[in-house]
Order: structure tokens, then C-alpha cells, then sequence
């Protein structure tokens, strides 16, 4: 939580809290600093002609953490992570909540570009990839960010938003759990359109127009699929166990090992691990996905009439959550296998 003492070294801050409490400064959830003050300070910040990179995170698919634990565990995330973005920044900067699952932080002092990246992959090891105790559960925790840098990429707030707001969309458009660094000759013409990364339909479709190319054989189309799945989703290998157990890794593109028991899938027909020590649920494949450095996988049969087909899987190398738009992919996908 900020203090008077740590804002007071500001001169728009010093002002403010001439005038007004520190209450009124602050976000009534995080405690930091809220969406009506951050603009004023950073229109100040430029009226000072003062150097800073500008980061605008946004939580990936946090509407399913709230929808699946409800709104008082959502807030004790959004307060952690606040508490550590806030350590994390420090003296070198500001960090504030603009709403919902939406942090800014202003960082001074970075103008170029491996500096900057070099803080945002250690922001991302202590505060954006990483799994939050809250109430006996274990909820792994990631977010998409966006920068830019004043006066290097803009001369006002609203330009330098502007900028952010695409670098971030280019981020949840990569499949989020991830950052981008406004760079002028890459994303100068990149246009924010309503986000389609995630949406279920047009992933769908996207499936089926590479599985169904008819001059493929099926692992082919599996690759094509994969290709696919990680430009839209983030999803970095597909596994598919054949009838005979052969296990097929579309990241190494070979055969990785061998798998003949069945596996105990739930009611949904589903096996999910969201880390290692759920993957040893499966003891004879956890030493294969081991090896492939596979943390988190989602699993479900292909059948076709009663008829065993094999096994796809979706596989990460971090812990990760799956959310209801994967696991419909995934049963889509088993789906057309059942066809092959």
C-alpha cells in the first residue's frame, strides 16, 4: 500500500494531498494508485519533460477464475498481485490499478530496449507466471503486457496509450502469457481489432480448415493443427497416442515413447493436470512427458462408436489452467480424428 510518504516525493502527488486524503488517491481494493489519478500524473510527468516506460497488464482469462471461484478469491488475486507488482517496481517507478484485472505501472529511467526487456522477464519470474495460495487452493496466475516509452514512441498520454493498447493486443493475440516491446518498423501499422484469439468459433474453424486438407496423412494434419493451436492459443505441443501406444510429440514432430495402459479420465471424459505433481497421476506417462518438459497437460480419448482411438492431448511446459475454450478445441479435434 502506498503512503503519503511515498507519493509526497512527487510534485503532483504533493499537491494532491495537499488538497485531498490519501484515500481518495488510492484504489479502495490494491491500494494503489487509482485510474483518476494515474492520467493527471502522467500528463505531468510529460508536462516535465520526465523519461519512462509506460506498461499496461492485463490477467489472462481471468473472467474464468472468477466464473469458477468466485469474486472474493478473484480479489485476494488481484490484491497479491498488486502487493508484489508494487515490491516488484519500488523506487523505480508507479504502479496503479485502471480497473478490473487491468494494472499500469510507470517505470523511470528505461528507455532502450534489452534494458526494458531484461525487467519485464524478471517482472514475469516474480509476479506474472507463478501459482497463488489463496484459501487451500493453488491457482496458477499469468498476464499479458504491453509497453511503450515516452518521449521514444510518443509526446502525449493518449499516443502513448495508444501504443501500449497495441503492443498488448499484439500480446493476447499471440496467445497471451506474454509481454511485447513497442517497436516503431514492427507494430507501427498494427490496427486493435476486437480481440478473436480465444474466440471458440473462429478457432473451430481454424481446425477444421487444417485438418481437413485431404493431401495430408493424419500426423500431418496434426502438425498443421499445432502450428495452428499455438498462434491461437498458446499451445505449445500436441500429443497423440496412437492405437498401439506410440506417443507422438508435434514440438519434437518424432515419436518420444511408448504408452499402452488406459488412461482414468473424469466424468467429462477428460484427464487435466496443472503441474507435475498432478501429471504423476499417470505414472507411466510422466516419465515420457518428463523428459519433453511438459508441466501441464489436458487429455481426452478418441473414440468413435465405443470404438478406442488413441489419446490427443494439449501439453505446456509451465503450470497453466485450462479453460473451457481449450478443452472445447481439444474435443473438436478428437472428434475429427475419429473420421480419419
Amino acid at each position: 500500500m502506498y503512503t503519503e510518504q511515498d507519493l509526497m516525493k512527487y510534485e503532483y502527488f504533493y499537491n494532491v494531498l495537499e488538497k485531498d486524503k490519501l484515500e481518495y488517491v488510492l484504489d479502495p481494493l490494491t491500494k494503489l494508485i487509482n485510474k483518476g489519478h494515474l492520467l493527471p500524473f502522467i500528463d505531468s510527468l510529460i508536462k516535465d519533460n520526465v523519461p519512462f516506460t509506460l506498461g499496461v497488464i492485463d490477467l489472462d482469462n481471468f473472467k474464468f477464475i472468477v466464473d469458477n471461484y468466485g469474486h472474493a478469491i478473484s480479489d485476494e488475486i488481484i490484491c497479491n498481485i498488486a502487493y508484489e507488482l508494487e515490491r516488484f517496481i519500488g523506487d523505480n517507478g508507479i504502479v496503479g490499478r485502471f480497473g478490473g484485472d487491468e494494472f499500469i505501472f510507470i517505470y523511470f529511467d528505461l528507455e532502450d530496449y534489452d534494458e526494458i526487456h531484461t525487467m519485464l522477464a524478471q517482472l514475469y519470474v516474480a509476479v506474472l507466471r507463478k501459482s497463488i495460495k489463496v484459501s487451500k487452493l493453488s491457482i496458477y496466475v499469468t498476464g499479458t503486457t504491453g509497453c511503450a516509452v515516452y518521449p521514444k514512441n510518443a509526446s502525449t498520454t493518449k499516443d502513448l496509450f495508444e501504443l501500449a493498447d497495441k503492443t498488448l493486443f499484439r500480446g493476447k493475440m499471440k496467445g497471451r502469457n506474454c509481454y511485447i516491446i513497442y517497436v516503431e518498423e514492427k507494430h507501427k501499422d498494427l490496427k486493435i481489432q476486437p480481440i478473436l484469439a480465444n474466440d471458440i468459433f473462429r478457432i473451430i474453424l481454424g481446425i477444421k480448415d487444417k485438418f481437413l486438407t485431404k493431401t495430408f496423412l493424419t500426423i500431418d494434419k496434426i502438425n498443421l493443427v499445432s502450428e495452428y493451436l499455438y498462434n491461437s492459443l498458446n499451445i505449445p505441443n500436441l500429443i497423440y497416442i496412437d492405437t498401439l501406444g506410440n506417443i507422438y510429440s508435434t514440438e519434437l514432430k518424432a515419436n518420444v515413447g511408448k504408452f499402452i495402459k488406459r488412461i482414468d479420465l473424469d466424468e467429462f471424459n477428460l484427464f487435466e493436470a496443472e503441474n507435475k505433481e498432478d501429471l504423476k497421476r499417470i505414472l507411466e506417462l510422466y516419465d515420457v512427458l518428463v523428459t519433453q518438459n511438459v508441466e501441464s497437460i489436458l487429455i481426452t480419448d478418441i473414440n468413435y462408436r465405443e470404438k478406442f482411438m488413441g489419446y490427443i492431448a494439449f501439453a505446456d511446459t509451465k503450470n497453466k489452467i485450462w479453460t473451457p475454450n481449450e478443452k472445447t478445441a481439444l474435443f473438436f479435434l478428437a472428434e475429427l480424428l475419429t473420421h480419419e
